[in-house]
């Protein structure tokens, strides 16, 4: 099966991508929203002394309707390889928007800052904020960001007290890459039956989602692509299909495939 070329078909697809909060690219973030003259990437365990091993993994991008208008937002922390000024770490905030995303905000640091959920800083967390940030583990250095509805932004409250701040990773294991991702959704994409989906999700103003994860880790070839409709915290499946990136093909799906 070929990959269909920049069509009609390929919108369809690019909605697709823009839209899902389920499995977000952090690196697709980056790509479209800081500068590339400035080499960004996210910030991972070897950027931060006390994380410091031999099997580097991103830190964690919290999500979440973080200015509550029920689209979903990520929060990632990243790294300039070559940076502009005397602050080479950032804090960038951002939502899907159309085809690309909406910076919702941003701010650099001159060490590199760790993010954590919200109510998983111990002892004297609110609990309510979108998410939380500090420098270090075990200490009174941090942050709580919060939307502020008038001000149309974060605002940030200093903790104060000193709180359990354990460091979280994006994900265990290998990590899909953005190329496997963007093959993927290319290769399922270029079905009618969903096409046809998306068109009508779209047109009904739906919450389209979907994710792309390995069949197996070890045999970095297949993937398993999984689309759905999502309403409130509940997953409405349309399909699950097994793709092979490499030979193009779909193997397997869980509904019947349509003329």
């Amino acid at each position: 099966m070929n990959l269909p070329a920049f069509s009609y078909l390929f919108l369809f697809l690019i909605f697709i991508i823009s839209c899902f909060s389920y499995a977000f690219d952090p690196y697709g973030v980056i790509e479209r929203v800081i500068p590339r003259q400035h080499v960004p990437r996210l910030l991972n365990t070897l950027d931060v002394e006390t994380l410091h091993s031999n099997n580097p993994q991103p830190l964690l991008s919290p999500e979440g309707d973080f200015n509550q208008d029920k689209k979903g937002d990520l929060a990632l922390t990243g790294k300039y390889e070559l940076p502009p000024g005397s602050k080479p770490y950032f804090l960038l905030v951002a939502t899907p928007q159309k085809n690309t995303y909406q910076k919702l905000y941003f701010e650099e640091f001159d060490k590199p800052p760790l993010l954590h959920k919200g109510g998983t800083t111990g002892e004297g967390d609110p609990k309510n904020q979108a998410f939380s940030l500090s420098f270090c583990t075990q200490c009174d250095e941090g942050w709580d960001y919060y939307w502020d509805r008038n001000k149309q932004t974060f605002v940030r409250k200093s903790w104060g007290v000193k709180r359990m701040a354990t460091p979280s990773f994006q994900k265990e294991g290998p990590v899909v890459s953005t190329a496997t991702v963007d093959t993927a959704l290319r290769l399922v994409g270029g079905l009618k039956d969903v096409q046809d989906y998306v068109k009508e999700l779209k047109k009904r103003g739906g919450e389209l989602r979907t994710t792309v994860e390995f069949e197996n880790p070890s045999y970095q070839e297949q993937y398993w692509v999984r689309i759905f409709e999502r309403k409130g915290k509940k997953e409405i499946e349309y399909d699950r299909l097994l793709v092979n990136i490499k030979s193009l093909q779909i193997l397997k799906r869980k509904k019947k495939l349509r003329p």
